[in-house]
């Protein structure tokens, strides 16, 4: 199976970058019980292997959204904000060791163009249609359904939209809908694990039945 839908391009630099594609496809693989689940996002199914490497169930996957221009732009500039991040961490660990050895800082090739790399990505008018799975205590895959709205980023989620499917059927169990700031962790009969975060930004972990 492929792996991440992936871009390369040459900075003015001259240095050679790699980076996925907005909203492209990605391969995901998670444990189920006694099964590994494996997804290319681009192929429009999970496939359910046992230990001996058979294939013993297919999950259908729902289609793909269209990405409007406007989401498009967000996921780039939301790339380009978390490029910067990334630079000035390094920026900030090579001022440290240069100054600890005496040392001047010198220039960091290939961190200062972000906006011009991230601008040359290509994006995907239509979108994965899932980007995450879990498997839960139970032995039921879930799948989170991928909204542009969110961007591609998980820090920037607004909400969360999971289809929970028993393997053996297969059959699709129920549907559930997060709030933002809520991280699905496991999940066990009508209840789920989330990590959760108040306004004080302190982490909490909690249990909550499902509405059905």
């Amino acid at each position: 199976m492929l792996g991440t839908q992936s871009f390369s391009s040459v900075s003015r630099g001259g240095s050679q970058n790699t980076g996925p594609w907005i909203f492209g496809h990605e391969l995901l693989q998670r444990q189920v019980g006694e099964h590994l689940a494996v997804a290319q996002t681009d192929l429009g199914s999970v496939r359910v292997f046992d230990r001996s490497g058979a294939v013993v169930a297919e999950i259908p996957l729902p289609p793909g959204r269209r990405a409007s221009e406007s989401q498009i732009e967000a996921a780039r500039e939301r790339r380009v904000r978390s490029s910067e991040r990334l630079a000035g961490s390094f920026a900030e660990m090579a001022g440290r060791i240069a100054q600890e050895r005496g040392e001047e800082v010198g220039r960091i090739r290939g961190l200062e163009d972000s906006a011009d790399r991230m601008g040359a990505l290509p994006a995907n008018e239509v979108t994965p249609p899932i980007d995450r799975m879990l498997g839960d205590m139970d032995g039921r895959l879930w799948l989170r359904l991928f909204d542009p709205a969110n961007g591609d980023l998980d820090d920037a989620l607004v909400s969360e939209e999971w289809l929970a499917w028993d393997i053996s059927a297969p059959r699709l169990v129920f549907k559930v809908t997060l709030a933002s700031g809520e991280d699905l962790l496991d999940a066990a009969g009508d209840r789920v694990l989330l990590r959760t975060r108040d306004e004080f930004d302190v982490d909490y972990v909690v249990v909550r039945e499902i509405a059905r």
